[in-house]
């Protein structure tokens, strides 16, 4: 909960104009769910997209899912400039990750609106729902979207906010100052902003793409407030943490340790290091750099899910560079990583989905606790989001078509080569029997 006396640089004053509310305090809640209108590849709603400790998105190359957590990212960098009092009401400010508004709006829907919407639940009563969303358009002059409408909606009533604020940072309003602002919706409003404004500075994220490490490194001993989104403080954390702070993280040993190795820092000079790997078995030691590409990749994500401590962690494709049983093995870190935070996970791996699935049929994980949501395209082309159920056995529950054929090319293949295989010895077999053998 934000604090009222300091909404100067997180949440913005909203004045109550029944003075007999003055010393009621806005109702706690939290995100639950968003959902898109007519954003990037999806014509039309995704549904509701689940904030769980634990959600996936599948689908195939440029399906659509980076757009899904990629409003995420804009909602992060908003609230970024809303702690240093930076304003816009338009995307020029975020034309690096999102683009214009031609970008950004379905192409099929050019000239309507995009919608973004955001559930949140109350703390203490769940049942209790908000739901907060802003349509964005066309600005009248130039290529960028222009925030065009905000609304709230309780039991099933809305209000448009837009007669008491105007847009700021695109995600957020503030009061106009000339009309008084009538009591629940002051509350509701209230509420809603602190919600929004603490998950979207929850939010942590590793892309991709993720940093080479040097040989030597230069660390600081101060222990970054984030790890960047390519993974390049993970290990000025590491080395605050463990050299500094006398810590260790878990996590990352049990990581490294399914490598085979542990890790120690080999001093080179002030303030340089090098992060050294030590081979369990045969006791060789070597340079990170010196080793296969997939421990320096993944090492940020087992930093990441390790130092969570309740925040959201949007992570993309963390099996990249993995073989394939230690892509299994990727799916049981983000399993505890479940344990300590959220992880929105965009993946293409079978082997990560497989274990996940195992673990949730063990009871390692509730199957409440987690989704999976696949992104395919309908006749026209158009990007679809639908929750692949899965139930407590780890079996999923509405498989689609594209789905099943989604995870199917290696049994596929193997059905071919079967095939091939038996005309082969069919093959052999007719021609052993061939009059022309037997004679």
């Amino acid at each position: 909960m934000i604090d009222n006396d300091s909404l100067s640089g997180k949440a913005l004053e909203i004045e109550i104009s029944d003075t007999t509310q003055d010393n009621r305090k806005a109702k706690p809640y939290k995100l639950t769910a968003f959902s898109l209108r007519n954003y990037k590849a999806f014509r039309g709603d995704t549904g509701w997209i689940m904030i769980k400790p634990l959600s996936l998105l599948v689908g195939n190359n440029s399906a659509g899912k980076s757009a899904l957590y990629q409003v995420l990212r804009m909602l992060k960098f908003a609230c970024e400039r809303l702690v240093h009092e930076s304003r816009f009401e338009d995307l020029s400010a975020l034309e690096d990750l999102s683009g214009d508004f031609t970008d950004v709006c379905n192409k099929d829907t050019v000239g309507q609106e995009v919608l973004f919407r955001f559930r949140f639940s109350a703390v203490e009563e769940p049942s209790e729902d908000l739901t907060y969303q802003i349509s964005l358009g066309k600005a009248p002059a130039g290529d960028y979207g222009i925030v065009k409408r905000v609304e709230i909606e309780s039991d099933q009533k809305s209000w448009d906010l837009l007669d008491y604020y105007e847009s700021t940072n695109l995600f957020f309003l503030t009061w106009k100052g000339k009309k008084k602002v009538p009591a629940e919706i002051g509350m509701m409003v209230q509420s809603v902003f602190d919600a929004l404004f603490d998950f979207a500075d929850s939010i942590r994220i590793v892309s991709a793409h993720r940093v080479v490490p040097a040989r030597v490194m230069q660390l600081t001993g101060t222990r970054p407030k984030e790890l960047g989104e390519d993974g390049s403080q993970s290990y000025n954390f590491l080395y605050a943490l463990a050299e500094v702070e006398g810590q260790e993280l878990d996590l990352v040993n049990n990581w490294l340790g399914r490598f085979g190795y542990t890790y120690f820092w080999k001093a080179r000079g002030k303030n340089r290091g090098e992060f050294m790997l030590k081979n369990k078995r045969t006791g060789i030691e070597s340079n990170i750099v010196d080793n296969g590409f997939g421990i320096s990749q993944s090492l940020p994500i087992a930093v990441a899910v390790s130092s969570l401590r309740g925040e959201m962690l949007l992570m993309d494709t963390p099996e990249a560079f993995l073989q394939t049983n230690m892509q299994s093995e990727m799916g049981d870190l983000l399993v505890q990583g479940a344990q300590k935070g959220c992880l929105l996970v965009e993946t293409g791996s079978e082997y990560l989905l497989l274990r996940i699935r195992r673990r949730v049929a063990e009871g390692k994980i509730s199957a409440d606790s987690m989704s999976i949501y696949f992104i395919e395209e309908d006749e026209s082309g158009s990007a679809i989001c639908r929750e692949i159920g899965i139930d407590q056995e780890g079996e999923f529950i509405h498989r689609t078509p594209q789905f099943k054929r989604f995870f199917s090319s290696d049994f596929s293949d193997m059905e071919v080569i079967d095939q091939i295989r038996l005309e082969k010895y069919r093959a052999m077999y007719q021609e052993e029997k061939s009059p022309k053998n037997q004679t």
